[in-house]
């Protein structure tokens, strides 16, 4: 019996496996199983070194990632990856470099790359070539390394998020450098407690905010919309429906949320095989959140397109997409456990994330740092 959709599971596209049948159904690896049919298998960009959460950003000048403290870099049309910058700090973070038109922003120790004056702190590589300045020497920095960075949508300033975990509570401090003045004095933006620090460990820039999670009690997940322009920020709580939150993005009037968790049987077990996931939209006004769309599987990243126009986000073994105003997802890569099967629930509440994938979308492709059941590969497929 076939218990999976045959029309969008590039494990089983078209039809399933079993031993009454001879059906071979898995598609290509990042291949999409549109209306029961494979369609293009996904490009090997580069091969990643085995970790459970790769960064990835994508611009207009290409696609950039980083893997074992190099961020590298593919421009479109280029036949091969260039290192744009070394000896970074990454601790894992969704975004823990920042990239812009014409350089690349990143925190550094300085180990082995000369005088610390001259490398350690928050240095700029230009894209272009040459040796990184330091915007923020070290020695105005504390607990900055392990930071998520993003630039602002008008490219004047760099904005970094750090967290200093003491006991149950962890203390975000939102900082920022302007990119335009030629001043390395950063500026403390705010600084907030959270409780069990960050399930996201991110930093996202609308056009007239800064946005990250920091949740006020153990049961509540709320974050923190910062304007740009000063003044005081507000806090913006998810609805107790929105259940297994992993990931977010946002635009101008709101963020876009994804999860998934396994629902409880009567014992306290699993009810379900799978995880059941759900995208919503949650306005920054405070207004009704509404949920755009729901699939199975255990829920991955998040991201808008460059248009706005669309959600995408993962699992462990699909890339879907949605309208922003919501609708039926479309699978845009599939097997991305490249045969395996995809994650159980082990247990009810939020699944393990054992397998992290994290997405990335520029105008014209999708790319994915693929390391569902230690694929270990960043992926292009076309959007």
């Amino acid at each position: 019996m076939c218990e999976t959709n045959t029309q969008t599971d590039a494990l089983h596209c078209g039809g399933c496996s079993n031993p009454d049948s001879a059906i071979v159904a898995s598609c290509h690896l990042g291949a999409p199983c549109l209306d029961g049919g494979c369609g293009e298998a996904a490009t090997q960009v580069a091969v990643l070194q085995s970790n459970s959460q790769t960064p990835v950003v994508a611009n207009a000048m290409g696609v950039f990632w980083t893997d074992q403290g190099n961020v590298y870099w593919l421009a479109p049309s280029s036949g091969a990856p260039t290192t744009v910058a070394t000896n970074i700090f990454t601790c894992g973070q969704a975004t823990s470099f920042a990239v812009d038109g014409t350089s690349v922003y990143y925190f550094s120790n300085g180990t082995n790359c000369g005088p610390q004056a001259q490398c350690a702190g928050l240095l700029k590589a230009p894209l272009s070539g040459g040796t990184a300045t330091v915007l923020v020497p070290a020695s105005q920095n504390t607990n900055t390394e392990c930071a998520s960075l993003a630039v602002s949508v008008d490219g004047t300033a760099l904005y970094w998020l750090t967290s200093l975990q003491q006991g149950n509570t962890a203390s975000l401090t939102l900082a920022s450098v302007s990119l335009t003045s030629g001043s390395a004095s950063p500026t403390i933006v705010t600084t907030t407690e959270s409780m069990n620090g960050s399930s996201s460990n991110r930093l996202v820039m609308t056009p007239t905010a800064a946005i990250f999670e920091a949740n006020p009690t153990n049961n509540q997940t709320a974050f923190q919309i910062v304007p740009t322009s000063g003044g005081g920020g507000s806090v913006l709580s998810l609805p107790p429906s929105l259940q297994g939150f992993g990931a977010f993005t946002a635009d101008s009037s709101a963020l876009y949320v994804v999860g998934s968790s396994c629902s409880c049987d009567d014992n306290g077990g699993s009810s379900t095989t799978l995880p059941a996931g759900t995208v919503a939209r949650v306005p920054i006004d405070g207004s009704s959140s509404s949920i755009l769309t729901q699939f199975v599987g255990q829920a991955g990243d998040i991201t808008l397109d460059p248009e706005g126009d669309n959600v995408y986000w993962s699992t462990d073994t699909t890339a879907w997409k949605v309208p922003v105003t919501g609708g039926t997802g479309t699978p845009v890569a599939g097997n991305l456990a490249n045969g395996a099967p995809p994650q159980p629930c082990s247990g009810c509440g939020s699944p393990d994330t054992q397998d992290s994938t994290t997405i990335a979308v520029d105008a014209s492709h999708i790319y994915l740092a693929d390391h569902a059941a230690n694929v270990n590969e960043l992926l292009e497929a076309p959007r």
